[in-house]
């Protein structure tokens, strides 16, 4: 595994691992008859830990909201860091073609597929966040990660 400062363009990098996970996991699976996969090509974002996203969050929705720097502060004590060197990493799973076709013939219930991705997808979106916080740790990045959050943040270093 490569020392991120070692990395070009660790952006680039980080979506590929996951875009790469996604499509060679036996585990993106509904779990059907056919095994169809559960979720499409993601959707990959960042954001500055010192985003002013984040206070407003804090402000608007209250004090248990923890800004980045509040969380690796939470999981790394002993580590000093200021928010403009983390990075906030976020994924969106998207339903594929067929779920998404399925659901729009619904009048009260959710489809199957729908169902399935709910209960299965969710198990391959954990195995994503331990791959992910896996991969930046194997980097030499500090991620706190937390699953029964959904939480992951890293300490990319910037330059």
């Amino acid at each position: 595994m490569e020392n991120l400062k070692a990395i070009a363009n660790p952006a680039q990098w980080l979506t590929t691992t996951i875009e790469d996970f996604i499509q060679a996991s036996p585990e993106n699976t509904l779990k059907n008859q056919d095994n169809e996969r559960a979720w499409a090509d993601p959707l990959v974002g960042f954001s500055r830990g010192d985003d002013p996203l984040y206070e407003d969050f804090k402000a608007t929705i209250g004090d248990f909201y923890w800004t980045p720097l509040e969380i690796f502060h939470m999981t790394f004590p002993e580590v000093t860091v200021s928010p403009d060197r983390l990075t906030i990493i976020s994924w969106i799973l998207p339903q594929t073609d067929l779920t998404r076709a399925d659901n729009r013939r619904q009048a009260t219930y959710p489809a199957e597929r729908w169902v399935r991705s709910r209960i299965h997808g969710e198990e391959f979106n954990d195995r994503l966040r331990d791959h992910v916080a896996q991969t930046l740790t194997r980097a030499g990045i500090h991620t706190p990660h937390d699953l029964s959050t959904g939480f992951t943040l890293s300490s990319a270093l910037r330059s």
